[in-house]
């Protein structure tokens, strides 16, 4: 992707507001090279536009409850609940939809 100013590189004093907060976080991850090119690839992908980035803990949920449903395919409830930690009934409702039927395998021809 090509940006209109190339030849002017990109510094971490030139980062304002929220995406100098997240470039200190990156920083601090994956060191400041790195933080600074992710940073370069932010702004040439979403700058002026808003975002949403759902919280961590709602995106390990959702890897959380693929998991379980993948693992009903060979487990039993309890087995599951026991390894997340949870209770067998809150297996239950990730595994089963609103009419207590579990996902059907996937035919593959």
């Amino acid at each position: 992707m090509s940006t209109p100013n190339a030849d002017i590189a990109l510094q971490p004093e030139h980062l304002t507001g929220e995406l100098a907060g997240l470039y200190e976080a990156l920083a601090g991850a994956i060191g400041s090279e790195a933080a600074l090119r992710a940073a370069a690839v932010i702004i040439d992908i979403y700058g002026g536009s808003s975002i949403y980035v759902p919280l961590r803990a709602s995106v390990e949920r959702e890897a959380r409850n693929a998991a379980i449903k993948t693992m009903y395919r060979t487990h039993g409830i309890r087995a599951i609940a026991q390894h997340f930690g949870l209770a067998d009934n809150t297996v239950r409702e990730i595994v089963f939809d609103r009419n207590g039927r579990a996902p059907q395998a996937e035919l593959e021809f």
